[in-house]
């Protein structure tokens, strides 16, 4: 289970061709969580599916020339994936019941989801989202030893 849904996330490709980078790689945006769409596998397309649900992320924010996207695949495993502006590898921290079990580096394939994730944070596509802790909204951190942190967010 380690990181089984990620991999699969991490290579799938949108069905259709690429979009412009002028324009969003999401297929919808719910309030500041944005949607990916991963084409049907040949397997899935055998077994009659003609659709499937959407990989739901989230932003954290950029730091240091970073990108982190937040996914929560199943309810209780996170990953927070972070990759540089020009995205070939990214960094995958996995969570499982809220403790950090795994960071792994993987392929940012040209086309796959996350790629087009990275591609749309670094495009400015994607919000940052907060969190509100206390009476406060922070941003959240995956630092590198898999902690996450909270602190103040960027003024805009």
């Amino acid at each position: 289970m380690k990181l089984i849904a990620f991999f699969a996330l991490a290579l799938a490709v949108l069905s259709g061709p690429a979009l412009a980078q002028t324009k969003p790689n999401f297929a919808m945006r719910d309030g500041l969580a944005y949607g990916y769409e991963a084409a049907l596998s040949l397997d899935a397309i055998a077994k009659g599916a003609v659709t499937q649900p959407l990989h739901m992320v989230r932003y954290l924010g950029r730091r240091g020339g970073s990108h982190q996207i937040f996914y929560k695949p199943t309810p209780n495993v996170i990953q927070v994936m972070q990759c540089d502006d020009v995205c070939r590898f990214a960094k995958v921290f996995t969570y499982v019941d809220e403790s950090h079990t795994s960071t792994e580096t993987i392929r940012a394939v040209p086309g796959s989801l996350i790629a087009l994730m990275f591609q749309d944070a670094s495009n400015g596509h994607l919000e940052q989202f907060l969190y509100v802790r206390g009476k406060k909204k922070q941003a959240a951190w995956v630092e590198a030893s898999g902690a996450m942190k909270f602190h103040e967010p960027p003024s805009k």
